[in-house]
């Protein structure tokens, strides 16, 4: 690759060949005069010829340096080019994403655990604290977001990575174990540990339902399975559990809960973009 003063050379040759003095020359790219002087007599003898001709007030270029400069403008331009490629590709994207409310469980972890890990992505988490993910994205405060039943698909670039059913978690020897689905007045108040997500959802949809227990963390799902308790949940995240001494039963009469990978349109372009949204694809599909 050239090295800087060799480039800082070719631009002065071409400024005293455009009409600049030495002493021009010289303030500008803060070197002396006599050391431009003697850069560039060594120039011409590497060349073997005289790229000006010296006289007291000014330096007029030879016939072969006129020849030349167009040359030497199309060498400085192709490493401009280069300079401003290599700023660019060395630049690290920044995506900016909402933490979801909706259940996606390791599959989320596994996807942005695997982005942190290269150092080509850089990933700011944007906890959304009671806001809108889907809004987010709308005003540009996030580039992309785990959104569940989107209203507004046509505002922004969107993957349905899964249809997601609302059901309960119960171990086998429970008596609603045996059933194919269960309606939601089938539920013992008393015994039903409740998924946050899967319990606002529910109760968005059916708001004159009251279900007694409490949230608890997904990863205390199977406790309350063990103990013969009824859990809320959403079937991706009992299927995550991995347990087969438990039974989900989806609750009928509930729609499904649709959840897709959403990103601005502004992003549509971006390489990065296109590369998480294949990775998380390929994990939901990965799903049984």
């Amino acid at each position: 690759m050239i090295k800087p003063e060799q480039k800082r050379l070719l631009e002065i040759v071409k400024e005293v060949s455009e009409g600049k003095t030495l002493t021009q020359c010289a303030k500008e790219h803060n070197v002396s005069t006599s050391t431009l002087s003697s850069q560039i007599e060594g120039v011409e003898g590497q060349l073997g010829q005289r790229l000006f001709l010296r006289n007291k007030k000014r330096m007029i270029p030879t016939d072969f340096a006129k020849e030349t400069l167009r040359d030497i403008e199309t060498i400085l331009e192709c490493l401009e080019r280069i300079d401003v490629r290599a700023k660019k590709m060395s630049k690290v994207e920044r995506i900016r994403y909402a933490t979801p409310k909706i259940i996606v469980g390791d599959l989320y972890h596994k996807v942005f655990d695997y982005m942190r890990n290269h150092p080509e992505y850089d990933l700011t988490e944007t906890k959304d604290d009671g806001q809108d993910p889907e809004g987010m994205i709308a005003r540009g405060e996030v580039d992309c977001a785990f959104i569940g039943n989107p209203s507004h698909k046509e505002r922004y670039s969107h993957l349905l990575l899964l249809h997601d059913h609302v059901g309960i978690l119960v171990h086998p020897s429970h008596p609603l174990a045996n059933k194919s689905e269960v309606g939601l007045n089938e539920l013992n108040e008393g015994h039903i540990a409740m998924g946050k997500e899967a319990c606002r959802y529910v109760l968005n949809l059916k708001e004159e339902v009251y279900l007694g227990g409490k949230p608890v963390p997904f990863n205390a799902y199977k406790s309350f399975v063990q103990h013969k308790e009824i859990v809320l949940t959403f079937r991706l995240a009992a299927d995550m559990l991995g347990d087969t001494r438990q039974v989900f039963i989806p609750i009928k009469d509930l729609p499904v809960h649709q959840i897709y990978f959403c990103w601005r349109h502004e992003k549509d372009d971006s390489p990065l973009m296109m590369d998480l949204a294949l990775i998380i694809e390929e994990h939901f599909h990965e799903r049984p």
